[in-house]
């Protein structure tokens, strides 16, 4: 069985580097077509029996960068786009699948983890303090941000877990994290974390509900003419806070932009607004004829700068989205708009074709690294709480519009956080041990 799936692997790869050198757009658009039906079928089979991160990741990242662009009339450049993306999928791909250990999901090991009272209180403790510090940290900013979200999100996937011990009567909490990260996405009109927080809920629902794979498809469906729905929401309800001089952030506002005449919106389709394609296609076409390749110089300037914490250096400059779009493609967003350079667009500008194909091999091998030591605790150390955890090991990841600088430090000091709260309940469990001994 092993070897079939290794002859049908070596086959799959052969007729892929094929189709990528025929330099032909109609053979270029079957590369993209048959391995993004790879993807999700392969997504969908396998969530209902394990944490899925990496398909949730291939699959977002298929749709936004595979399918959505090859809807989108504007991309003048598909031919180019297709080929140097599809060998930047296809690296990342088998960079992820290569050797990495599956996860799965054990339902009766985590009931177990929470019938333990101590247990059951550490959790439900830090899910309360999580809902304290969202609320704290909504209306005023501190200079340890970063540690108050971290323990947020860990609070918000524990809100999730207590569900499987009783659903009725802890669903409350869930719903009260995601209310809170609406009243920011409202505040802010930034709707990033809002989008993410239902993604990874999306990771527990089939395990909490026992879904099939049909119900899964639903599921998908409804999810995605949900994200829909809320792109054209979030661009009316931008639309309507940045009339004038001064910003409204209001709820009447967010409640008006639901409203919103379709007629009233800016023009774009929904695949034109969640496809993060158009941006990494105008790089393709300004780099390196305007903008040379600066082979990591530029990246490495701006990752030393957003990965030290603010804490150590308060007046460090943020992450300067717009400054990085106008480097990259030579033109100007408004004020209002937002866009992030991905991990395949700041590949390819700073390394040219083939050398971003060599980093997103070597980005999905360090993913895939770390999946392979999270199993080892998880299946060889029995480690629950990092079973429970392993999601938001990857949670940075999984939207590919985001920008990656600001993703790849967020990824790196989440993944410190996290295991260092491994290891503090590990010592916790440790003592606790001793004592009852």
């Amino acid at each position: 069985m092993k070897n079939n799936k290794y002859q049908i692997s070596i086959l799959l790869t052969m007729i892929s580097l094929l189709l990528l050198l025929s330099n032909n757009l109609f053979l270029y658009k079957i590369f993209a077509v048959g391995l993004s039906f790879i993807v999700i079928r392969t997504f969908i089979s396998k969530i209902t029996q394990e944490f899925a991160v990496f398909e949730v990741i291939f699959f977002v990242t298929v749709l936004q960068l595979f399918i959505l662009p090859m809807m989108d009339k504007n991309l003048s450049n598909l031919q180019e786009y297709l080929l140097i993306m599809g060998g930047g999928i296809l690296s990342f791909y088998y960079a992820c699948n290569l050797g990495r250990k599956r996860i799965i999901f054990k339902k009766n090991s985590i009931v177990l983890f929470i019938g333990n009272r101590k247990n059951f209180l550490l959790l439900k403790g830090i899910m309360l303090l999580g809902i304290c510090f969202k609320i704290l940290t909504t209306y005023k900013s501190f200079s340890f941000d970063l540690i108050l979200n971290l323990i947020t999100s860990v609070g918000y996937v524990f809100s999730i877990v207590l569900l499987y011990k009783e659903k009725k009567k802890y669903l409350i909490y869930p719903i009260i994290y995601f209310l809170l990260f609406l009243n920011v996405a409202i505040r802010t009109t930034v709707f990033a974390e809002f989008i993410l927080s239902g993604m990874l809920l999306f990771v527990f629902i089939p395990t909490l509900f026992n879904l099939n794979k049909k119900q899964v498809l639903l599921v998908l469906i409804f999810g995605f003419f949900v994200i829909s729905f809320l792109n054209t929401v979030k661009t009316a309800y931008r639309s309507l806070v940045w009339v004038g001089d001064s910003r409204g952030f209001s709820l009447e506002l967010f409640i008006d932009s639901v409203f919103e005449n379709e007629r009233e919106n800016d023009g774009y389709s929904f695949s034109e607004r969640a496809s993060a394609g158009s941006t990494i296609a105008q790089i393709y076409d300004y780099v390196p004829d305007h903008y040379p390749h600066t082979f990591g110089t530029q990246f490495l300037s701006d990752f030393t700068n957003s990965i030290v914490p603010r804490v150590l250096f308060p007046s460090k400059k943020d992450i300067d989205t717009h400054t990085n779009y106008t480097r990259y493609t030579g033109n100007l967003l408004p004020e209002d708009v937002s866009v992030g350079i991905n991990p395949f667009g700041i590949a390819y500008a700073e390394f040219g074709v083939f050398g971003s194909w060599v980093f997103m091999f070597l980005f999905g091998r360090a993913l895939c690294l770390l999946n392979n030591y999270l199993y080892k605790m998880i299946s060889e150390q029995g480690n629950t709480l990092v079973l429970i955890l392993y999601p938001l090991f990857y949670i940075s990841f999984i939207k590919m519009e985001e920008e990656f600088v600001g993703q790849l430090n967020g990824w790196i000091k989440g993944m410190l956080f996290l295991l260092s709260f491994v290891y503090m309940y590990k010592i916790y469990k440790f003592k606790l041990n001793i004592k009852n001994a």
